[in-house]
């Protein structure tokens, strides 16, 4: 039998502050993860007992600043718990019906002067539990003030915990005491409400009779109360004294060895109708340096046990196979499955060879200009009569107002785009009706009804919003050049012819999906022919060795520089419209083992591992 023994010293209990911090950020982390975990498709963390430890047992009890010890008294159906309840507030608090599952709501005791400590700002009594601290401690029922002892059989769907304050003032200022339905009752709503007063509960008054000791439904209970190390008192009810006082011990050993529990205290209450009655039970104690159960409680070792009920709930949240680290296991698991969808889209989903017509030669050159513009008297005493008439040759074809120029562009570019969106969507159609249910979600509104027609529509109201000139080229323009005059000062001329003398190519812009680089354009946008009209024109390449080649690199820098960064607009705007934010949350998911709250979790776990290892 797990009897306390008198022979072990008593360990003095770690501050339980030193928690705080820590179970609070947890708390917060296991928050933050429970949006993903819904969408991945993953069991509620709510089902699991380990959340019920957390948020309804750490997190609350830990917020407050002089914590209570909660007693709950809890068993079977018909063993008396309403009538032992009552007999400790030395009054009828709770309806004692002869009938099974009569309790439908947990009522809780206050000490005296608890309700009025809450209503008065001013009050002085901070040891006290008050009211409003109720809600916290029980996060998840409905505070209500007792009116009669009707109210904990009430037929509501709410979970309410009904409060009153101890009548006869014998209550220890820290203790909080608690009715609670049937653990074994045939309505869910009552043991469910009676699980969540376990988590919450740091000492069970765990009533027993003869016919209930060895009952499933009540051992399976208390086994997970004997997994979270909670304080247990066992009280055999409704007994034959003495002739079942060996009936009792043997019962308590089979009770003890079926759940592993390890009790605390131990006794046998006679069947007296009259005594429970007038709240006068006699209680004979099981267990060595027990007296009565009411006198019993006002000496418990409030701060040894409240650690140890800390402590026991921890365990069972940090339990490798049952707890928490179990649940982020699965979380990155699942997170693996993102990353394989997310690489058939990176393979599958993407734009190739879109050939606009060539970009207008201003927008490239106009940047240069400006550059030069303070640089002007320089320029033009270097720039001779070649320069006016290479001007009018070259140019002279395409003599259109840029406004014209660009809208041509506008019109070519977008006819080619439109092709590369309509293969995209195909693609992804394709995809939305494999087999991959992550891929099926996450397509449904880029695919599904008439949303390809709003995607194309939208996209190309946006396109036409698009800058021509893409953000930071003008600033990449006069860095580029910064650079080139102080390697090259007297070639800038030269630069000048280069540029009218090379807008000739046509380039194919390559773009991909989520992250993964634009395709580096050098080659395709400037030709050495262009460059020896320049430096031939512009005569200087003798004064400096190289400047062919320098001119070269600088052009070709320019020209594939505003590429990239109008391939980097094309690729933001068509991500935005074709990919959109199911594309986003699958990277998101994806990535979520390196997210701050898992990584959060998983360092506090480690903390907090060895907070709970004995001291």
């Amino acid at each position: 039998m797990n009897l306390p023994s008198e022979t072990q010293p008593a360990t003095t209990p770690r501050p339980y502050r030193q928690w705080v911090e820590r179970i609070q950020q947890l708390a917060a982390a296991v928050d933050g993860l429970a949006e993903s975990a819904r969408v991945m498709r993953l069991p509620p963390a709510e089902a699991q007992a380990w959340h019920g430890e957390l948020f309804d047992k750490l997190r609350p009890q830990l917020d407050e600043e002089h914590p209570v010890l909660v007693v709950a008294v809890t068993g079977g159906t018909n063993t008396g718990k309403s009538t032992l309840f009552n007999h400790l507030a030395g009054s009828e608090i709770s309806k004692a019906e002869p009938w099974a599952a009569g309790t439908k709501h947990p009522v809780c005791l206050l000490p005296r002067g608890s309700v009025a400590t809450s209503l008065n700002a001013a009050s002085q009594n901070q040891s006290l539990p008050n009211v409003g601290s109720l809600g916290r401690l029980f996060e998840s029922f409905q505070p209500r003030a007792w009116q009669s002892d009707q109210d904990a059989i009430a037929e509501t769907d709410e979970d309410w915990l009904i409060y009153r304050e101890d009548p006869s003032g014998r209550q220890p200022a820290r203790l909080i005491l608690l009715d609670t339905p049937d653990i074994d009752s045939v309505l869910r709503e009552n043991w469910r409400r009676a699980e969540k007063v376990r988590y919450a509960a740091d000492v069970l008054v765990c009533l027993l009779t003869g016919q209930k000791y060895n009952d499933a439904a009540v051992v399976d209970f208390f086994r997970q109360a004997a997994h979270s190390d909670k304080t247990i008192i066992v009280v055999f009810n409704l007994i034959e004294w003495p002739m079942e006082e060996a009936a009792c011990r043997h019962w308590l050993q089979t009770f003890c060895e079926r759940t592993g529990v390890t009790i605390y205290a131990a006794y046998a209450v006679p069947r007296d109708r009259q005594a429970a009655h007038q709240h006068a039970l006699t209680f004979h104690p099981l267990t060595p340096g027990m007296h009565n159960l009411q006198t019993d409680l006002a000496e418990l070792k409030f701060d040894e046990i409240k650690i140890n009920s800390f402590r026991g709930s921890l365990k069972h949240v940090l339990h490798p196979q049952h707890g928490l680290p179990h649940y982020l296991q699965t979380i990155r698991a699942r997170a693996d499955d993102y990353v394989s969808a997310r690489e058939q889209l990176r393979k599958l989903i993407q734009v190739r060879n879109i050939r606009p017509p060539q970009p207008p030669t201003h927008l490239i050159w106009n940047p240069i200009w400006q550059w030069m513009k303070p640089k002007r008297n320089w320029a033009e005493r270097k720039i001779n009569g070649a320069y006016q008439w290479l001007g009018e040759t070259v140019t002279g074809p395409f003599r259109r107002s840029e406004a014209t120029i660009e809208a041509d562009f506008r019109r070519g570019e977008w006819e080619a785009i439109q092709g590369a969106v309509l293969q995209i969507i195909d693609q992804m159609q394709a995809l939305q009706q494999g087999r991959d249910p992550i891929l099926v979600d996450a397509l449904e509104n880029v695919v599904g009804g008439d949303r390809p027609r709003q995607i194309r529509e939208a996209l190309k109201v946006d396109y036409e919003q698009l800058p021509m000139n893409p953000d930071g080229f003008r600033q990449l323009v006069f860095s580029e050049m910064d650079h080139f005059q102080q390697q090259y000062p007297k070639l800038l001329g030269t630069v000048k012819y280069g540029l009218i003398a090379s807008a000739v190519a046509r380039p194919a812009l390559t773009i991909f999906f989520m992250g993964m680089a634009v395709h580096e354009l050098a080659g395709h946008v400037i030709t050495q022919a262009a460059v020896d009209v320049a430096v031939a024109i512009g005569g200087e390449v003798a004064v400096q060795g190289g400047g062919k080649q320098a001119v070269f690199a600088l052009l070709k820098s320019l020209y594939t520089g505003y590429y990239q960064k109008h391939c980097l607009q094309l690729q933001a705007l068509l991500t935005r419209h074709l990919i959109g934010p199911a594309i986003t949350q699958i990277d998101r998911l994806a990535d979520i083992s390196d997210s701050p709250a898992v990584r959060d979790a998983q360092r506090l776990i480690g903390e907090l591992n060895r907070e709970v290892e004995p001291h």
